[in-house]
């Protein structure tokens, strides 16, 4: 493992500060959130505040998989390779598949996008589409690219941010984060969409996200990760790939699968990508639920100072009683609510914290 010095680490980004930034940092993290299930600290799925320690947020289920995976690792080595970067400088997330389709919607005049909106919403009523589908597809109908792109990396968008955030006029809007930063070169249409998709991808979620995931899991354990694909060369050179060499409406990571054919057997190399659904309501019991509801909904929550409690009451009590919202996936009411748990725990009311 020592032959790899110079592959960035978790925590340093892609060496000098490179495209993914640096300094994601290890202070307070995920894992010093509220348990979830039966884990290492003998939590319940009651329990949604750890006592003691640093409490500042509520782990997701995903980091607290992360804590877990990285406490087996340093049991038998002390250095491993995270093949982070390798899908947003490459192409390997199914929303690049799906950009030059999302294109020639935008590129729609807004009378036909409302119209393809209205019919697919008849559609959606037979249960043939997802419900989500036409409120999509008006949102893309129309819509420039950066906001195409925010609607990507974004769980509440547009009308619905405005709806949650009491004063919202008097704030920066979030779409300031997602404005194109990175010369592009003299790309256009699709190809444009990509490239900025890609640097928002590496710019915001990465570093915002999983790395500060890895590296945040791995220094509680003593495990040093190393991130190979965030070689600043190597990021270079994904920057620079034409949308065609990314991803195609078959597969992604094109280049990446190009080269594994040349060590590794087609039947690894062609392996479709699997992701992983968390069964957030199989894990979640009735206690926790149930400390959900009087935490977010108390009357000495301060969440309503800042968000419009007649927006987000719904999704707690949907999320709660496992009922269906109106234009929302069980994921997205899932990460409304853990959005809604970590602001109250940072503001300091949430029932039994410290």
């Amino acid at each position: 493992m020592d032959a790899l010095p110079a592959a960035p680490t978790a925590s340093q980004g892609p060496g000098k500060g490179g495209a993914a930034g640096t300094g994601i940092g290890s202070g307070d993290g995920p894992g010093r959130g509220p348990g979830f299930g039966d884990g290492a600290d003998g939590g319940t799925g009651g329990d949604i505040y750890r006592p003691g320690g640093d409490v500042t947020m509520p782990i997701e289920i995903r980091k607290g998989l992360a804590q877990y995976t990285t406490e087996a690792m340093r049991a038998r080595v002390t250095v491993a390779l995270s093949g982070d970067g390798g899908d947003e400088g490459f192409g390997g997330y199914d929303f690049y598949k799906r950009l030059e389709q999302i294109e020639r919607v935008r590129q729609l005049p807004a009378a036909v996008g409302r119209g393809a909106s209205h019919v697919a919403q008849l559609v959606a009523r037979t249960g043939l589409i997802r419900s989500t589908l036409p409120s999509r597809i008006r949102e893309v109908s129309a819509a420039d690219q950066t906001a195409i792109v925010q609607s990507l990396f974004s769980w509440i968008r547009g009308d619905e941010h405005q709806r949650l955030i009491v004063d919202a006029a008097d704030l920066e809007p979030p779409r300031r984060l997602f404005e194109p930063r990175w010369d592009g070169g003299l790309r256009s249409g699709v190809d444009r969409l990509v490239a900025h998709a890609v640097e928002v991808n590496m710019r915001l979620v990465l570093p915002n996200d999983f790395l500060f995931k890895v590296d945040t899991a791995s220094m509680r354990h003593s495990l040093e990760v190393r991130v190979p694909m965030l070689d600043e060369d190597l990021v270079a050179f994904g920057l620079s790939l034409p949308r065609s060499l990314r991803a195609n409406r078959g597969t992604g990571k094109i280049v990446l699968r190009e080269v594994a054919k040349r060590r590794l057997p087609s039947s690894v190399a062609e392996r479709p990508k699997h992701g992983f659904a968390v069964p957030v309501d199989t894990w979640v019991d009735r206690d926790l639920k149930d400390n959900l509801l009087a935490s977010l909904l108390d009357s000495g929550s301060r969440l309503p100072e800042y968000l419009n409690r007649r927006v987000y009451e719904p999704w707690v009590h949907g999320f709660c009683s496992d009922s269906a919202s109106p234009g929302l996936r069980r994921d997205d009411l899932y990460q409304r609510v853990v959005m809604l748990l970590a602001l109250d725990l940072v503001l300091g009311k949430g029932a039994g914290s410290p």
